[in-house]
C-alpha cells in the first residue's frame, strides 16, 4: 500500500513537472511550433518533404497602426498555413494563403501592385521579450525576408518604422505556386541573427489586387520556432511563458478599461474609430500579452512610432500620450487579459 501511494505520488510529481515544460505551455497557448529536420531542403512548394512538417495555422490580421492600412476598409483577419523545415543553420518556410487572383509585379503601370510576402524574424531577448511587431524596436532589431511576384527575393533587416534596409549576402532562395485560389511560397536561407535553439518567426502578406503595399497588409503576431535537441536558456523560456500568457479576468479587465475612460484614445471593440490611441479591436491577435502589459505598465517604455500618440504629437519628446495609470498588479493582468480577448 505505501509503495502504491509513494508511485502514485511520484506520477502526480512527473505529471506536474510535464505540464510545467515552459515550452509545452507556449505551445498551449499557440505560440510555438517545432520545426521539422530532413537531410534537403526542398523549395518547390509541392515537394513531398513538407508532409514531414506540421502545419501551423495562423490568423493575418490586418495592420491597423499606420494609414493606408486594410482595418479602416474593415478586412478580417486571413487563415494562413506555415511549414517549417531546418537543416543545421539553413531553414525552409511554405506559406498558404487563399488569394482569389494573381497580381504581378508590373513597370507599366503606377497603379498596380503584386501579391507578396514577408517573413519576419527576431530573437528573444535575456528576458524572454520580443520586439514591436510593426519592423521591430531601436534596441530590438529585426531580419525578413521579402518575396514579391515577379521580381526577385530580397534579404532585409529593420529596428523600426522608416529604417528598412537591404543586407549583404546571399538572397534567400523563392518559388511560388497559385492554384485553386491558393498561394504557396516556399522561402529558403540562413537562419538570420545567429538564432539559437528559439527563432521568433511572424508573416506579412499583401494582396495587389487590393492595392496591397506598405502597410496595406495583414500580418500574424510573433509565432516561436524551436529546434529540436537544442536546448534554450531556462530564464529566456521563463520570460516567453510570462510574455504569453496572461492570468486576469477579462470581464474585471473590460470594466477597468470603461473606468478608466480607454475609449476615449482607444478604438475599443463595438466603439467608434478614434485617431489619439492605436486600434486595439484585434489587438489581442496582433501582440503577446507581454507586449500589451509592457503598455499598460509603462506607456513610454517604447512608443509605437506615430507622432499622434506621443505627448504634444512630437516623437522625440521620448512620452506616450497615454498616461501612467495607478494599477496593482492585479488591475494591469485584468486588462491584459481583456485586451488578449480582442481577436
Amino acid at each position: 500500500m505505501i509503495r502504491l501511494a509513494a508511485l502514485l505520488s511520484l506520477a502526480l510529481c512527473v505529471g506536474e513537472a510535464q505540464a510545467a515544460d515552459p515550452l509545452e505551455v507556449l505551445r498551449g497557448e499557440g505560440y510555438a511550433s517545432a520545426a521539422a529536420v530532413v537531410k534537403a531542403l526542398p523549395i518547390d512548394p509541392k515537394d513531398s518533404a513538407w508532409e514531414k512538417a506540421a502545419p501551423i495555422s495562423l490568423l493575418a490580421y490586418p495592420q491597423s497602426t499606420v494609414k493606408p492600412g486594410l482595418a479602416e476598409d474593415g478586412a478580417a483577419p486571413l487563415k494562413m498555413e506555415l511549414r517549417v523545415l531546418a537543416k543545421g543553420r539553413e531553414l525552409a518556410v511554405r506559406l498558404s494563403w487563399p488569394d482569389a487572383a494573381i497580381e504581378s509585379w508590373r513597370t507599366d503601370r503606377t497603379d498596380s501592385f503584386a501579391d507578396s510576402a514577408a517573413l519576419q524574424f527576431a530573437l528573444p531577448g535575456r528576458e524572454g521579450t520580443l520586439p514591436y511587431i510593426g519592423m521591430g524596436e531601436p534596441d530590438r532589431p529585426v531580419d525578413l525576408w521579402l518575396w514579391r511576384n515577379g521580381r526577385e527575393t530580397e534579404k532585409l533587416s529593420a529596428h523600426g518604422f522608416g529604417t528598412l534596409e537591404r543586407q549583404p549576402g546571399k538572397l534567400p532562395d523563392g518559388d511560388a505556386l497559385w492554384e485553386n485560389g491558393t498561394w504557396q511560397i516556399v522561402l529558403t536561407g540562413t537562419i538570420p541573427n545567429k538564432a539559437g535553439p528559439l527563432l521568433a518567426l511572424s508573416a506579412a502578406i499583401w494582396n495587389g489586387g487590393d492595392a496591397g503595399r506598405d502597410g496595406r497588409k495583414r500580418h500574424t503576431a510573433w509565432h516561436l520556432i524551436t529546434f529540436p535537441g537544442a536546448r534554450t536558456n531556462s530564464k529566456v523560456l521563463s520570460g516567453l511563458v510570462k510574455e504569453g500568457t496572461a492570468s486576469g479576468n477579462p470581464e474585471r479587465g473590460k470594466n477597468l478599461a470603461e473606468e478608466h475612460g480607454c475609449s476615449g484614445c482607444h478604438r475599443l471593440p463595438g466603439g467608434e474609430p478614434v485617431e489619439t490611441g492605436p486600434d486595439l479591436t484585434l489587438a489581442g491577435g496582433q501582440h503577446w500579452p507581454g507586449y500589451l502589459r509592457r503598455s499598460v505598465k509603462r506607456p513610454s517604455s517604447f512608443l509605437v512610432p506615430v507622432d499622434r500618440f506621443a505627448e504634444e504629437g512630437n516623437l522625440t519628446s521620448g512620452k506616450s500620450l497615454m498616461p501612467s495609470l495607478d494599477l496593482s498588479d492585479q488591475d494591469v493582468e485584468d486588462l491584459v487579459a481583456y485586451l488578449r480577448s480582442m481577436k
